[in-house]
């Protein structure tokens, strides 16, 4: 889970970097290969953010199925189930970004 929050992460700012340095040289918001990455790059995303929401979702069924049921094992294992929530939710809103955006492609991918 760590790993797809800090990917994800890493992707928006390399994206909010080249948004911003295209905007400046050219004075428009976003080129054709600009819009091509950030496409691509949402879907990417969307799948890893999902993958990890549905480890640590099942970790934590797995977990307690397992493990004696102390309550400080229990509030980490919820504390988990929040993470891989905010995840799921995060894996949604990004797909449904990334459906929005491609109704918009080609009309992006001309400028």
């Amino acid at each position: 889970m760590i790993s797809a929050d800090v990917i994800g992460m890493a992707y928006t700012l390399l994206l909010a970097v080249l948004t911003i340095s295209h905007f400046i040289k050219s004075g428009s918001s976003i080129g054709s290969g600009l819009a091509y990455f950030e496409f691509y790059g949402d879907k990417v995303i969307s799948f890893l953010l999902g993958t990890g929401a549905a480890a640590g979702l099942g970790l934590g069924v797995e977990f307690n199925k397992f493990l004696d049921s102390g309550e400080d094992i229990q509030n980490f294992i919820n504390m988990a189930n929040a993470a891989a929530s905010m995840l799921l939710l995060g894996s949604v809103c990004s797909t449904i970004s990334s459906f929005i955006s491609s109704l918009n492609l080609p009309n992006r991918s001309k400028a």
